[in-house]
């Protein structure tokens, strides 16, 4: 059998992880250990998705990222929520899931969102959000969903598959 040309392995390789992303497991105080929401199939939940494409000096993105994740569960009326990246690249995704919408305002004007926004709101190149409501027994939604959703080409963008015990 006669061995592939480098040229091509690499340009493989290249594509494979252009593509490749990874999120964390849907989660939150709302969510039960198998992935799906602990609320009635039919009661109406908010459904937030970002995704952005961040600059190379994407540094304090990444930390405040982590800052706002680490507070989530202290929000009241939060579900559940998820975030993506791509392994090799500057886009970036979310997902969260909110009893009200209310809840998802309290959290977008809370302190720690409002600071991490000033602190790195210029390392966005640019953003795609969107808000729905759907019955809570539609979340969390696959990634495929979302991404169509905001309108993002997700055979060229982040990860495949669910998120969680995606629906």
């Amino acid at each position: 059998m006669k061995a592939l040309p480098r040229s091509l392995v690499a340009a493989s390789l290249s594509f494979w992880t252009a593509a490749c992303g990874i999120s964390t497991p849907f989660r939150g105080p709302g969510v039960r250990t198998d992935g799906h929401v602990a609320l009635p199939e039919d009661q109406r939940v908010v459904v937030a998705l970002t995704y952005a494409v961040l600059s190379d000096d994407r540094g304090p993105f990444d930390r405040y990222i982590g800052y706002v994740a680490e507070d989530m569960d202290a929000h009241a009326g939060l579900v559940g929520f998820s975030i993506g990246k791509r392994i090799f690249g500057n886009d970036v995704w979310t997902m969260s899931v909110w009893e009200d919408r209310r809840s998802l305002e309290d959290f977008v004007e809370s302190d720690r969102h409002q600071q991490a926004i000033q602190a790195a709101g210029s390392a966005i190149v640019s953003l795609k959000t969107k808000q729905l409501e759907l019955p809570a027994g539609e979340v969390p939604l696959t990634w495929e969903r979302a991404f169509a959703l905001l309108e993002v080409d997700a055979t060229a963008r982040g990860p495949r598959g669910a998120v969680g015990a995606g629906r």
